[in-house]
């Protein structure tokens, strides 16, 4: 038997909405071991999950508070069954100015996958 992260974060039952873009919803979101998977579960759960996730939260805010991050416009965007972008994710560097751009063009599947609001 083997289980899906993909299908399980796609559950109607588990997440309102699951298709679309929206991540304000881990604001309110509490979700069990065995409802959001990024590391796992049970016995064989990753064992650097925590250490993972602190790690991710100090560079982040630190890469995010100096540089602006956004996808290249028309970038072919398709992801694995591990919601891993087969192609890459190109990107572009800018130093943090506050400018965040909306609805930037891409290509691929993940309009199939995702409804960006």
């Amino acid at each position: 038997m083997i289980y899906s992260q993909f299908i399980t974060h796609r559950l109607p039952e588990l997440y309102d909405e699951p298709n679309r873009f929206k991540p304000d919803r881990w604001f309110t979101l509490n979700r069990s071991p065995y409802e959001y998977l990024p590391f796992s579960a049970g016995q064989h759960m990753c064992i650097g999950a925590g250490f993972a996730t602190h790690e991710m939260k100090i560079v982040l805010s630190i890469l995010l508070q100096h540089y602006r991050f956004s996808v290249v416009s028309h970038a072919k965007i398709e992801p694995n069954i591990s919601m891993r972008p087969i192609h890459g994710m190109p990107i572009r560097i800018f130093p943090q100015d506050r400018q965040f751009p909306h609805n930037i063009p891409v290509r691929g599947i993940i309009h199939q996958l995702v409804d960006f609001i």
